[in-house]
């Protein structure tokens, strides 16, 4: 809302395109707030254990002023690399994007079985897990495109 925040806020990657509809890995950081806001609720279910029944129906919501779009439970992981931080706007390679997909998926910690290809959108969220011994782990949560409704206008 333009007002300063100590706590900062939940942002989109920088090397995304303006224009949603184009990116295939739509990146979203927030901190995971100890008084339950931005991305918290990854570290709860994370921590529940209700986890493998609550992944079976999980879908990630985001609004547009264009449309919504919604993603399934695709691959959810503790992480200390960076490697899923790629965009994938160049679409010169879908094989490379192809094999990105296949190797989030290996590393999903809490099973689901969805399609997809070298076409699949997905979005990626991240938070930290604030341990100190682990200063530099995520919560990483990745959700594949299931619908898509755009605005009339």
């Amino acid at each position: 809302n333009g007002e300063y925040s100590k706590a900062g806020a939940i942002f989109a990657d920088y090397r995304l395109e303006d224009d949603y509809d184009k990116n295939y890995n739509t990146i979203i950081y927030g901190h995971c707030m100890t008084d339950g806001s931005m991305f918290r609720p990854i570290k709860y279910f994370f921590d529940s254990e209700y986890r493998y029944t609550q992944a079976q129906d999980m879908k990630i919501t985001v609004v547009t002023t264009e449309a919504v779009y919604i993603y399934e439970y695709f691959s959810g992981y503790r992480s200390e690399g960076g490697y899923f931080i790629n965009t994938f706007n160049d679409r010169s390679n879908k094989g490379h994007y192809y094999n990105f997909l296949k190797n989030l998926r290996a590393r999903n910690s809490i099973p689901k079985n969805v399609g997809y290809n070298s076409n699949s959108k997905i979005i990626t969220l991240i938070t930290c897990t604030n341990l100190s011994s682990k200063p530099d782990e995520r919560y990483v949560l990745h959700g594949i495109l299931d619908e898509y409704f755009a605005f009339e206008g």
